[in-house]
């Protein structure tokens, strides 16, 4: 996959206190500040990075390991700019994840467009913190047999990569295959049902379905939906859930295609003649 959409975000983290203890205090909180910017927008002081102008909306994540600490929040994206500003706990050591996406499809979903990763964020009562964080894209192959006979078992694998490893974005057992002979591959597109789940290790995940009947020789399009973990669930976002999409057709990629052959084979007929008696 060609990287040519990334994101750029800049967090400010303000602490709302007036001591700068390094480890947390009681009722201690800060403020932390995303700023996200698109196209010209972004600030003179770092080199321009983009994410895909068709991103709607961005989704923040912001977790301590240790402290179990988990704030999400979601932002849309106003002309080019979207901020989103988080009251928690000061400590150090926090992670920010970032995934910017879009809403469509019948029914709707929210796929993933990019994504990014900054760890060990510190977050100090009465001071001010400034970090960059890059969205990229999530780099996938796709495998898997490309020609089948009707009624046969068909397995696909993919395999995720990104920059920031990112495997543990995504539900260890939320993947799902959808296959239809009718194209789904434009954005609005009906999409159908899935057909099989599967388990996603490493970013990788591999899925086993039967092809369906057919009378011709036909066409069968397939692609993977990888979920993301429920600790990205945001409250007060319903109605759409988040996946990544391999390929990926919000990134112009194009469905994985498997020819299905109707069952060879025919009727025998057995005639035999009757004895005289």
């Amino acid at each position: 996959m060609k990287k040519t959409v990334f994101g750029l975000l800049v967090l400010s983290l303000l602490g709302v206190f007036g001591c700068s203890w390094l480890v947390p205090m009681p009722g201690q909180e800060g403020y932390v500040k995303i700023v996200i910017h698109k196209s010209a927008l972004a600030p003179e002081s770092f080199d321009p990075a983009y994410i895909p102008a068709n991103a709607e909306y961005v989704r923040v994540r912001v977790w301590h390991k240790v402290t179990g600490v988990n704030v999400v929040e979601t932002a849309q994206f106003l002309g080019d700019t979207a901020t989103i500003e988080l009251r928690i706990p000061a400590n150090t050591g926090y992670t920010v994840d970032a995934v910017a996406y879009v809403v469509t499809g019948f029914p709707a979903y929210g796929f993933l467009l990019t994504g990014g990763r900054l760890k060990n964020v510190d977050v100090l009562a009465g001071q001010t913190t400034q970090a960059n964080l890059m969205l990229d894209v999530w780099s996938a192959t796709f495998s898997g047999d490309t020609q089948i006979t009707s009624g046969e078992v068909y397995s696909v694998t993919a395999q995720i990569s990104h920059k920031d490893g990112m495997f543990d974005f995504f539900r260890t057992g939320a993947a799902f295959l959808l296959a239809s002979l009718n194209s789904y591959q434009t954005l609005s597109a009906t999409l159908p049902a899935p057909v099989a789940t599967g388990t996603i290790s490493q970013g990788k995940i591999t899925i086993s379905a039967t092809a369906p009947d057919v009378d011709t020789q036909s066409t069968l399009y397939c692609s993977i939906f990888a979920q993301l973990r429920d600790e990205w669930r945001d409250p007060d976002v319903t109605g759409y859930v988040l996946v990544l999409e391999i390929p990926n057709r919000q990134l112009g990629e194009r469905l994985h295609e498997i020819i299905v052959n109707p069952p060879e084979g025919g009727i025998i007929i057995g005639i035999s003649q009757k004895e005289d008696e």
